[in-house]
């Protein structure tokens, strides 16, 4: 997404490397035709409340669940291997590391949040946002 928002601020048009990739990626994946049909109402289910958040410095992720009066913990410090595998941003890659927390919570309580509905809590929006399009579409 910021290889292409950052086209929009191109001079002369032309299509860097980065968006390059990322254009392929998706020519990639949409000819795999991954969708899921939802009803725009959805029938009535139990909900749960994953609340999520992560740390640069030092890398950490961390999840609660709350669910049928009770409360989960978990938490995690990325090994070396994976900080190494992220892009260096200015952020310190904390919005990879708040996808991390997304993702460490929904594997971590995968058999207790089965068959929920699953309301997520996070402080960063550009996460919550790319996680909610991909559960959406897969």
């Amino acid at each position: 997404m910021l290889a292409l928002f950052a086209q929009v601020s191109s001079v002369n048009g032309s299509v860097g490397p980065r968006l390059l990739t990322a254009l392929e990626w998706w020519a990639e994946i949409l000819q795999h035709d991954i969708t899921e049909c939802k009803a725009w109402v959805e029938p009535n289910k139990k909900s749960c409340h994953l609340f999520v958040d992560a740390a640069s410095t030092p890398p950490r992720c961390a999840a609660v669940l709350i669910i049928d009066g009770g409360a989960w913990y978990t938490d995690v410090e990325p090994s070396e291997a994976v900080m190494k595998s992220f892009m260096k941003r200015r952020d310190k890659q904390i919005m990879t590391l708040e996808i991390l927390a997304i993702m460490l919570s929904i594997s971590t309580f995968a058999e207790k949040i089965q068959d929920r509905k699953v309301i997520l809590y996070s402080d960063n929006t550009g996460a919550t946002s790319l996680v909610l399009c991909s559960c959406m579409h897969t």
